[in-house]
């Protein structure tokens, strides 16, 4: 049961995806052009992502740099990892495959380019390239991007699903590919059924998105023209990124900036009727009493009509305190050290600091988390690599123990969770129950009748 729930939790994160026969048919049809040398095959790769050496150079050139970018990016999402999760968090995150950063490398290099699989097979025959800065702007959004905050969720995988797609398609416009991102710029990969699987990506708004990482797939279909603004659509997915189909108009559209008119009426059925959606591509905005407008932030109102509350920059940190006794509450920064916390009027303390009190019903002071063996703080946060163990409200290092070996007391296992009967016969570890919401190595789990739970 090593690799079990974890895979699961990975499929539902959108990493490790069911692709059952599609693969078959991708591989088939990039052997067909391995096979037959066809036009399926493209050798002139001197161009975007290619070299001066003619296309076997340039061939060879880019599986160099696909090779260097899956080993560079499971670096990135390890060290992410063992700064950012607690123990548990990454026992669950690599299904217990590992305990260390070393290990951890191996293991993701191995994900990643089984997940990557179809596009080595389209580099290798010129059909897919490389763009360095792309894949140097996602390598480093794991150095800048941060820990999951108040208003964030993130984890390992959110983050590469968020990264824009590095490859560069090389076929051309009405010809066959196998891959999502074959395509040239400017065109994208579709069949018959792509528009309604979800392969191409939307912004919240409903906004065509620049590709990423997490729309690649195998897909057999046909290169095919994006629509450019003021050409006649049926959705916003046949657009060109960052435009949209507007209706009832049914063209495609630039959307709106800061304090232009917005609008979305929904008919009796709740399908669009019509639409003037905001920029929220390129400027994170939102559609607000009929104006775009951008999330608040420190000191300004909740914003009650969007997912985020307030801006999820998590350079800024912020998180809506007060709701309910304020109002639609106000958007606070992270506490500095020293700062007040511990109620719901008050923000979180900022990252590396703990919520201390007294008690739990007191008002407590941003300050240093405690240690393994001391008293947990409000918020639970501890000194890496302890963690907070509810049932006793100390701080404590979790165990060595894995997923599936034995173990006596929920203290033994590196997930903190240990299924006997309490029969004082063996039991064994098991993946923790609980979410990849990674805020901090030292923070995040707790102990409670053998199941691993998060704080709200």
């Amino acid at each position: 049961m090593r690799h079990g729930a974890g895979v699961v939790a990975l499929i539902q994160a959108g990493w490790l995806r069911p692709w059952g026969f599609g693969v078959l048919f991708a591989l088939s049809g990039l052997a067909a052009c391995q096979d037959h040398g066809a036009s399926l095959c493209v050798t002139d790769t001197g161009g975007d992502g290619g070299t001066d050496g003619g296309a076997d150079g340039g061939v060879n050139d880019n599986k160099k740099q696909f090779d260097q970018f899956v080993v560079d990016l499971a670096g990135a999402a390890c060290k992410w990892q063992f700064n950012c999760c607690s123990l548990p968090q990454i026992d669950l995150l690599g299904t217990s495959a590992y305990l260390t950063e070393t290990d951890c490398q191996w293991y993701t290099e191995l994900l990643l380019r089984d997940r990557l699989l179809d596009v080595r097979a389209a580099v290798a025959v010129g059909r897919i390239s490389m763009a360095p800065e792309l894949a140097k702007a996602c390598l480093e959004s794991f150095a800048t991007g941060g820990c999951a905050g108040p208003t964030q969720d993130v984890d390992p995988w959110v983050l590469l699903s968020s990264c824009r797609d590095p490859f560069v398609g090389r076929v051309a416009a009405g010809e066959r590919c196998f891959v999502s991102n074959e395509c040239t710029t400017g065109s994208q990969c579709v069949n018959a059924a792509s528009f309604n699987t979800g392969m191409i990506p939307l912004t919240p708004q409903g906004v065509s998105a620049a590709r990423t990482v997490a729309g690649i797939a195998p897909l057999v279909g046909t290169c095919l023209p994006y629509l450019e603004k003021g050409e006649r659509c049926r959705s916003s997915e046949e657009c060109a990124p960052m435009l949209y189909c507007r209706r009832p108009a049914y063209v495609c559209a630039a959307p709106s900036g800061p304090g232009e008119t917005c609008k979305i009426e929904m008919d009796q059925n709740g399908e669009l009727r019509d639409a003037i959606l905001c920029d929220d591509a390129t400027q994170n905005l939102v559609c607000g009493t009929g104006m775009c407008r951008r999330l608040p932030r420190d000191g300004e109102p909740c914003f009650q009509e969007s997912f985020f509350l307030c801006d999820p920059d998590p350079v800024l940190a912020l998180s809506c305190v007060g709701q309910g006794f304020n109002g639609p509450g106000v958007c606070k920064t992270a506490g500095p050290l020293g700062a007040a916390c511990g109620s719901d009027g008050l923000p979180p303390c900022a990252f590396g600091l703990a919520c201390l009190a007294p008690d739990d019903n007191q008002i407590g002071t941003c300050g240093q988390p405690p240690s393994n063996g001391e008293r947990c703080p409000v918020d639970g946060r501890c000194v890496s690599p302890a963690v907070c163990n509810f049932l006793n409200q100390t701080c404590m290092v979790p165990g060595k123990v894995r997923d599936g070996d034995a173990c006596m007391v929920d203290n033994d296992c590196v997930s903190l969770t240990c299924a006997t009967e309490g029969n004082g016969l063996p039991g064994f570890c098991v993946l923790p129950e609980t979410d990849l919401v990674c805020r901090g190595p030292g923070s995040g789990s707790f102990v409670s009748g053998g199941t691993v739970v998060l704080p709200p």
